[in-house]
């Protein structure tokens, strides 16, 4: 069974029964059906286990371009080397997110904007995303815009976790 609230019911009853739903916790979207509005939980645009296939020095100062294979895409993210925290071989929890995940000391996290995605001559496509100043390269078969339902100067946050698997 589903109940509907309204957001005004739905926000009388967050206070009346004490629960805490703020913005680094659960955020909601509402949805309308029928009269009333349903709380959903917002999905991730991109979470999946990947693997750092190598670091290396970038071409300027103190820079670092960190290479991530992933199931369909491949990443290149520039990564300032005073904190880096990632190593060469590692496993981690890769996640493209519109809205601001949870995270700890212990993850990368970085927040920013889709820029712009090319079409190169073999067909495939690159995405860049930018953290003010550094970059994060998707390279894929697909259009990774269209296929996660981004557009140009949307904002993402974007975070490494170090994996448990």
């Amino acid at each position: 069974m589903i109940t509907v609230f309204s957001s005004r019911e739905f926000m009388s009853a967050r206070i009346l029964f004490g629960v805490l739903i703020s913005e680094t916790h659960i955020k909601l979207k509402y949805r309308s059906l029928n009269s009333g509005v349903i709380p959903v939980l917002s999905n991730y645009v991109f979470s999946e286990i990947c693997d750092i296939v190598s670091i290396k020095k970038g071409e300027l100062r103190d820079l670092l371009v960190i290479s991530i294979k992933c199931k369909d895409i491949d990443i290149t993210l520039d990564m300032i080397s005073s904190i880096n925290m990632f190593e060469q071989g590692e496993k981690v929890n890769l996640t493209i997110s519109k809205e601001r995940p949870e995270f700890s000391e212990r993850d990368f996290c970085a927040h920013g904007y889709v820029v712009t995605e090319k079409k190169k001559k073999d067909e495939s496509y690159t995405t860049i995303i930018s953290f003010f100043g550094p970059l994060l390269r998707i390279s894929s078969n697909e259009s990774f815009i269209e296929k996660k339902g981004l557009k140009i100067m949307d904002h993402i946050y974007f975070c490494i976790k170090k994996s448990t698997a």
